[in-house]
């Protein structure tokens, strides 16, 4: 029976045949196309290579190992590297290093097919060291036979976009600035009595004299000409209606019944509980002087237009900084833009990058003598990526601006190019053919030798021509050869496909396919000659690959049959007759058919063959039939082999017997699709059943609906019980569920104690609701679990489709938002998705948003909370604990937004900005001679996955040394270690270099005596939840005392967590507790009222106090 090594080496074999018959094939067709169509193969290969480098953005290939196979100029020339250079290099060398990790991501997926392709902008670091905008595009480029195995590159330069974005955003924010203090006068108006207050020019604007302040805000509207009152209306109310500020312009009528235009703004400036404003200020301006000088400056410049835009050149006008302030009709035309697309550009931006510096100091030059005008010649990029060659005639006029005349010269240009371009082909033409050419004088010197031919021998021009008889250039037997045959090749003139040995500059030897002419005076005698060499380095390898192929042909363990172009069998190898039974005598001569099984129709064999005519290759699965009767399935793969003229010559076969990777395939689908635990169907197939559902659905425009289910308290079994007792409820919760509906109904097990269920055709969601009432009363009837009678709850959410989604990401979301309704309905229950719900998740959006700048607005406080030596009532240390508030807020706890932080990479942030919060105050209390102290930071999951986390605080670390008595120590949760075990060698390496490690919250996971062993742990800490139930809570009593007692079994310090009461602080000091924390003792504190205490050093008397006179012993010895 083939093994997966015969498979393999069968596979190998197969595709070295088909391999050297194609490269046998290709040679002789390359031999004879060379021969015949030289010229047309060394046009085509120009024309490519001319597209690759003679587009105006720079295109790189890169390998699937990310290095660089080749590079356009324009790539080299962006980056500032030769060609050789960046060829050394590879594609994440030019990246800047924060984009590194993501951009190996992208790569990976799309070698892995996971992205058709991939487009955005990217920092690249050029050879100089600076760093360059680009617009990238990323795409898999298709190999021989179809294989993806390297990507296209296409990048455009956008750093000069990119700074101007961010010039003209500081201009834009300039004008706004300037136009806010332009406004003239100020007015303010109290909503909640009506009441307005406004400057002397607010009452100047309007014609009024300044009168006893405050006065009814009509006071001012009543002067609006009525036409106008509308728009000033539907202004203020926008502000009642959420809107934050507006802006209008209106006509006042003054008092001596003139009319006076005012541009006016208003803004919220505080707002009620329910969001009503409450004060809104605004202010108002005059502009009916500016409007009048405008349109008089507009009538001047009609006069202009009409010449300017009526000239049959094209002309432009840029300000000092090269910047379009106006351009003709002509111009618009020419580059492709609108008059509008056009003004603020700079012209340097339509200039090739490559004319950057010279057009620079042209326009230095004009700006250094304004007498002067300049003609010069550039191309000036159009909208649509062209360029277009202009002669500009340029000067500076008076104002520092500068103007200049377009003429197009594309036909002068085109008749130029014609030219250059045929004098160029002739030298590709000869330079780059894909075979080598020479010309030798008469007595065999090189006059002549084109770049090929010297690349194949190592050489340059300079060290062969003139100075090189060729024979100089041949090994011993082919010069010996050469000499033989040259006095025949003088009398005929001419010789035809001889075989030479060539050696190159490094001593290797090329063996070539030599055919040569003569050229003849007049008499008929050789005056020179021209030699033609073809590189048969190929042709030599497939011919010793062959006969390799012929001894491989027998041993290999997979089965090899070829039939003749009639589908005749002509020859079978060992490994054909052990796995079919069939002999040689037995097959040749005959149709394969004879191997066939029934058990595949005919139009499985009418697809094979279509395929091996319409593409020579057919591989798949099939079933055969041996000799002994037996059917069996076979991997198998036939090759159509060709003749120079494409005509079938034979068919090769390879196959092996699958029988035992089939029947692992069939193991390995169940388990890929079947959940491992309650064999319902697992998130893999639950995802290609929902697709398959919304696909019906949309096709026959039917209903469907997805529940979604989850377990009410179901890590209370678990914590009590044990996981073994949660497994075994979850399979019977499945049991139950799988008596719940109809067959086509989907009940699937998501993952922990998630289910769902699929139904594909609901006629009303009340379907869908009588489904979600038995599924809740299944699983609330009493079940035995590990001997006991439990009962346990579900909360459903529905989620109908299409009315709620279309798409089976969405209607998950829909459904778990609902599900979530359900749990906060109170559990046992189930609910429908209504779009409100969506309310939560906009609720940690803007959580999100405000924790961004929270960071940045320097809203963060760290405090701190000292933890006490029981047995001294000394501090032996505090914990720093992060603290957000927001402006005009209460201060807020970390439970209200750390979960937001982890689910992002803001936790990465905010762990940061702790550490060096840290750091900064250590240094201070060194400075001010406070006691030495550990402070112990918290470290999330999601910080240690960040794999140069270690080396950040090291180095953090390492910058505020030496602490002088003061350490760091690193808490990490129970839980973060259990679902993250990679965290132990991290926690290693920070105990290295000298933190110390706590476990916090020990208790709510289940971490094992053996695993404490194997981390390098110095301190339990005690969940609080345990202590908040002492001494009322029998079982948290018991676990604390475990707790603390296994802590010192392990020789570690144990920590109790949240004391708060007198009688949970005797508990902890009678069972040995190390140390505590707790509002018994201290609050969180600021870093000043922390510091007083530090100072103290101790809290004994209050320990004294509240133990009372039996423990005074433990803190005098």
């Amino acid at each position: 029976m083939a093994t997966k090594h015969d498979h393999y080496q069968a596979k190998r074999l197969q595709a070295r045949v088909n391999r050297l018959t194609r490269a046998m094939e290709r040679m002789r067709q390359q031999l004879e196309r060379s021969r015949q169509n030289e010229s047309a193969l060394l046009r085509n290969e120009q024309r490519l290579r001319s597209v690759f480098n003679g587009v105006s953005i720079g295109l790189a290939e890169i390998t699937a190992d990310g290095t660089f196979s080749e590079a356009n100029s324009v790539f080299c020339r962006l980056l500032g590297y030769r060609h050789e250079e960046l060829l050394a290099l590879a594609y994440l060398d030019i990246l800047d290093p924060e984009d590194r990790e993501a951009d190996r991501n992208i790569m990976m997926q799309l070698l892995d097919g996971k992205l058709p392709s991939f487009h955005g902008e990217k920092r690249y670091v050029r050879n100089d060291g600076k760093i360059i905008w680009v617009d990238l595009d990323l795409a898999v480029a298709p190999r021989e036979g179809g294989h993806q195995t390297c990507l296209l590159a296409t990048i455009e330069d956008i750093t000069e976009r990119k700074t101007t974005q961010e010039s003209l955003s500081r201009i834009a924010s300039n004008l706004a600035e300037a136009e806010r203090m332009a406004l003239s006068g100020t007015w303010r108006w109290d909503n909640r009595t009506g009441e307005t207050t406004a400057s002397e020019d607010t009452f100047r604007l309007f014609g009024l004299k300044p009168t006893q302040q405050p006065v009814p805000i009509e006071y001012f509207l009543d002067r609006i000409l009525a036409e106008d009152r509308p728009p000033v209306e539907r202004a203020i109310e926008s502000l009642f209606s959420g809107n934050r500020g507006y802006q209008v312009e209106y006509r006042i009528v003054l008092p001596d019944g003139k009319q006076k235009l005012i541009h006016a703004s208003g803004e919220v400036l505080s707002r009620g509980e329910h969001g009503q404003p409450h004060v809104i200020i605004g202010v108002v301006q005059d502009i009916g002087l500016r409007r009048k000088a405008e349109r008089a400056l507009e009538d001047s410049e009609q006069r202009f237009r009409t010449l300017f835009e009526h000239a049959s050149d094209g002309i432009i006008i840029a300000n000092r900084d090269g910047v379009y302030t106006d351009a003709n009709r002509s111009a618009c035309t020419m580059l492709g833009y609108t008059h509008e697309e056009l003004k603020g550009r700079r012209i340097v931006d339509l200039i090739s990058s490559s004319e950057a510096d010279r057009f620079a100091k042209s326009m230095s030059y004009l700006q250094q003598d304004l007498s002067h005008s300049e003609v010069t010649e550039w191309e000036l990029k159009r909208k649509d990526g062209t360029f277009l060659p202009v002669e500009l005639s340029t000067r500076m006029l008076p104002d520092g601006r500068w103007m200049a005349s377009v003429r197009d010269i594309s036909e002068r240009r085109r008749a130029h190019q014609a030219i250059a371009r045929y004098a160029e082909e002739v030298r590709d033409l000869y330079d780059n053919a894909p075979c080598g050419y020479h010309s030798l004088d008469r007595d065999g010197v090189i006059v002549q030798i084109n770049q090929t031919e010297l690349d194949w021998l190592g050489y340059t021009r300079e060290e062969l021509v003139g100075r090189k008889n060729v024979t100089d250039l041949l090994t011993e037997q082919s010069q010996a050869k050469f000499r033989e045959g040259y006095p025949e090749f003088l009398r005929r003139g001419r010789v035809h496909d001889v075989e030479f040995e060539f050696l190159r500059k490094d001593g290797t030897i090329l063996p070539v396919l030599v055919s040569a002419a003569g050229i003849f005076d007049a008499q008929g005698n050789v005056l020179s000659s021209r030699t033609t060499l073809f590189d048969i380095t190929e042709m030599r390898e497939a011919r010793a690959k062959l006969r390799q192929a012929a001894a491989v042909f027998e041993h290999t363990n997979e089965a090899i049959l070829i039939t003749d172009a009639d589908n005749t069998i002509v020859a079978v190898n060992k490994a054909f007759t052990r796995i079919t039974g069939y002999t040689p005598e037995d097959v040749i001569g005959k149709n394969p058919r004879l191997l066939k099984s029934g058990r595949q129709d005919e139009a499985f064999y009418r697809h094979l063959w279509n395929a091996i005519e319409e593409h020579g290759f057919w591989q798949g699965e099939i079933w055969d039939t041996k000799k002994s009767g037996e059917m069996f399935p076979a991997w198998e793969s036939i090759t159509a082999v060709k003749d120079e003229s494409g005509k079938v010559t034979e068919h090769i076969s390879v196959f092996s017997d699958i029988t035992t990777i089939k029947e692992t395939e069939e193991k390995l689908t169940r388990l890929a699709y079947q959940d491992a635990l309650t064999g319902l169907p697992n998130r893999l197939l639950y995802n290609d059943r929902l697709s398959q559902a919304l696909a019906y659905a949309r096709r026959h425009a039917l209903r469907g609906a997805l529940l979604m289910l989850d377990l009410d308290r179901f890590k209370l079994v678990n914590d009590t019980l044990g996981h073994s007792a949660g497994d075994e409820l979850l399979q019977a919760i499945a049991a139950r569920l799988n008596t719940s509906g109809r067959a086509e109904n989907t009940i699937a097990r998501l993952g922990g104690d998630e289910f769902a269920i699929i139904l594909p055709q609901v006629a009303e969601p009340a379907d869908a609701a009588l489904m979600a009432e038995k599924v809740v009363h299944l699983v609330s009837q009493p079940m035995k679990i590990a001997g006991q009678e439990i009962t346990i709850s579900a909360s459903v959410g529905i989620a109908i489709f299409p009315d709620d989604a279309e798409d089976a990401e969405t209607l998950a979301k829909v459904a778990d938002t609902a599900m979530y309704g359900a749990k906060n309905k109170g559990r046992n229950a189930y609910e429908f998705y209504r779009p409100e719900m969506t309310t939560a998740a906009s609720e940690l959006l803007a959580i999100d948003r405000g924790l961004r700048n929270a960071i940045q607005s320097n809203q963060l406080v760290v405090l701190y909370q000292p933890k006490i030596e029981l047995s001294t009532g000394r501090i032996a240390g505090v914990e720093a604990l992060v603290r957000w508030h927001p402006p005009s807020q209460g201060m807020r706890s970390p439970d209200s937004f750390i979960h937001v932080a982890e689910e992002t990479s803001l936790i990465d942030r905010i762990g940061d900005w702790i550490f060096d919060a840290v750091c900064n105050q250590i240094r201070e209390w060194k400075d001010r001679q406070v006691p030495p102290v550990r402070i112990a930071v918290n470290v999330s999951a999601r910080q240690f996955r960040n794999p140069h986390y270690v080396e950040n605080i090291r180095k953090k670390l390492a910058a505020c040394s030496p602490f002088d008595g003061f350490g760091v120590d690193v808490e990490v949760t129970e839980t973060t270690l259990q679902s993250e075990p990679s965290i132990a060698e991290a926690l290693r390496q920070l105990k290295a270099i000298g933190f110390t490690i706590a476990i916090d919250d020990f208790g709510t996971g289940y971490s094992s005596l053996s695993s404490l062993k194997q981390l390098p742990v110095d301190t339990l800490k005690i969940d609080r939840s345990f202590i908040e139930e002492i001494p009322d809570g029998p079982d948290s009593t018991a676990i604390a005392s475990a707790i603390i007692a296994m802590g010192h079994s392990l020789g570690l310090t144990v920590v109790a967590e949240g004391v708060e009461t007198q009688e949970q602080l005797k508990f902890v000091v009678d069972q040995g507790c190390d140390e505590a924390q707790g509002f018994l003792f201290f609050s969180p504190l600021s870093a000043q009222e922390c510091e007083q205490f530090l100072m103290k050093g101790s809290v004994e008397p209050m320990l004294l106090q509240v133990l009372g006179k039996s423990h005074e012993h433990q803190w005098r010895q």
